[in-house]
């Protein structure tokens, strides 16, 4: 179950004071019939708290502003493999880049 954190602090500068920001991303999968079919889920910003809010202030201007990522998004998958195990991935798709006896001609 990965979950990732993301935090960066608040700053400023001389005209500009910027919140902190923080967010949370959460994925899991699951394989089922003998790692024949794997369903995993994705979640983009849990809490829905991917938002940076800046003041500005100088002599003639004021600005509050508030950018916000793209909203929280939540994505399903299926992967079923056909005719193959996820163990055999790596044994079928490694081949390298030599031939071997039969594949040379006389």
């Amino acid at each position: 179950l990965p979950i990732y954190l993301f935090y960066r602090g608040p700053n400023q500068n001389a005209q500009t004071k910027s919140e902190g920001i923080a967010s949370v991303d959460l994925a899991m999968s699951k394989d089922l019939f003998k790692e024949k079919m794997t369903l995993s889920f994705n979640v983009n910003d849990l809490l829905n708290s991917r938002k940076r809010r800046s003041f500005t202030l100088t002599d003639n201007f004021e600005s509050d502003s508030v950018f916000q990522w793209r909203v929280r998004t939540w994505t399903f998958g299926v992967l079923y493999r056909f005719n193959q195990k996820k163990s055999d991935r790596g044994r079928n798709n490694n081949r390298g880049g030599g031939y071997d006896d039969e594949d040379r001609k006389s």
